[in-house]
């Protein structure tokens, strides 16, 4: 549960209850929804914010009073032994209690609640663990390969993460190709990722996809899949969300479904915002997602175009044949293949764990 403030907006009356005006705040939110927090609650209103920990160091909320703090944030936590990447639910802090509570009337007099006793806030960490300590390890490792240092098990981390975690990457980065059987880098796949500002997996994909013909594409899909939730669900309009949505659909998957998406977005004219964000508002598209998708996908284009400081590798396009970039995505994502299971399940192949919901 993240967070959430409350603010006695301007004009209401201490002895009349106020109308409650309900405001999220997180980073997916698209801008214009974002700024409605900043937004003076309008007379007789009191104004509650239910925010992530956006609002913990990111942005100032004018006008908040009370802090609630449920001792509780969404943070990002990696299983080695898995491979895969989450976000959990974990309890906060101490460090990052004392922020919240720092929130509480930073204009004038302000009170914190916090929904856990004493107690339980001396059994809290002191601060937030490390992010190295806690996330898929392969491009640190894939750089510090590139730098030479060959021991990356006995390198002197400030924050040493897992040892499992190493172990992980090292085994992954073989599998891509990126190392060969010393724990070298490799010149066609090792030396060319370890250029390239994406994870692992997905630089392998690109990698592929210039070989088969679908450079383009897959840089696009890369860019998509780097940046936040394109889309928003409002749940006043989950109706015409799901509507728009389906212009995008793809039988061959979400990549290709954010594909459309992609392409849809770059035919229109790139010298008018007014109509980039119309179209984003009608089809319930984060357009600061977007913007930041067709940034990712021009600097892709740049690493991997023209040489210096380009690789030099061939950037074409496969049109309306998905069978290419399909192939170029299988390339790179592989760890990730999963089996349908008769009851409706799927399986990842290389863990044997089973995922999504059966029957």
């Amino acid at each position: 549960m993240p967070p959430s403030a409350g603010a006695l907006g301007e004009g209401a009356h201490p002895s009349k209850p106020a109308e409650l005006l309900v405001l999220p705040i997180y980073a997916a939110l698209p801008p214009e929804q974002q700024m409605k927090v900043f937004e003076p609650a309008p007379p007789g209103t009191r104004k509650a914010i239910l925010a992530t920990n956006i609002a913990e160091t990111s942005i100032t909320i004018p006008g908040v009073r009370f802090v609630v703090d449920t001792g509780q944030v969404k943070s990002r936590d990696y299983n080695a032994k898995l491979g895969l990447e989450s976000l959990a639910v974990v309890p906060v802090s101490q460090a990052q209690a004392r922020q919240r509570s720092g929130r509480a009337g930073r204009e004038g007099p302000g009170k914190a609640f916090r929904l856990y006793t004493e107690a339980d806030f001396g059994g809290l960490a002191p601060t937030t663990p490390p992010e190295i300590t806690r996330c898929n390890l392969g491009s640190v490792v894939l750089q510090l390969k590139a730098m030479g240092i060959t021991d990356v098990l006995g390198f002197d981390f400030m924050d040493p993460p897992p040892r499992a975690a190493i172990l992980r990457s090292l085994e992954l980065l073989f599998a891509l190709g990126a190392l060969d059987g010393s724990g070298n880098l490799t010149d066609e796949v090792g030396k060319r990722l370890s250029r390239l500002p994406v994870d692992p997996m997905f630089g392998r994909v690109l990698l592929a996809a210039t070989d088969m013909g679908c450079g383009l594409e897959a840089a696009a899909v890369v860019g998509m899949v780097s940046t936040e939730n394109v889309f928003h669900t409002p749940r006043q309009k989950e109706r015409e969300w799901r509507a728009a949505r389906l212009k995008f659909l793809a039988r061959e998957g979400d990549h290709l479904m954010l594909l459309n998406v992609f392409r849809a977005f770059m035919e229109l004219p790139k010298d008018s915002n007014k109509v980039r964000t119309a179209w984003c508002s009608d089809n319930f598209i984060n357009i600061r997602a977007m913007r930041k998708a067709q940034d990712i996908y021009e600097q892709l284009l740049r690493f991997l175009g023209p040489p210096s400081p380009g690789l030099g590798l061939p950037l074409a396009t496969c049109g309306d044949d998905p069978t290419p970039l399909r192939r170029a995505l299988t390339a790179g994502l592989f760890p990730h293949a999963a089996r349908l299971q008769p009851d409706g399940s799927y399986r990842v192949l290389a863990t044997g764990r089973q995922v999504g919901q059966g029957r």
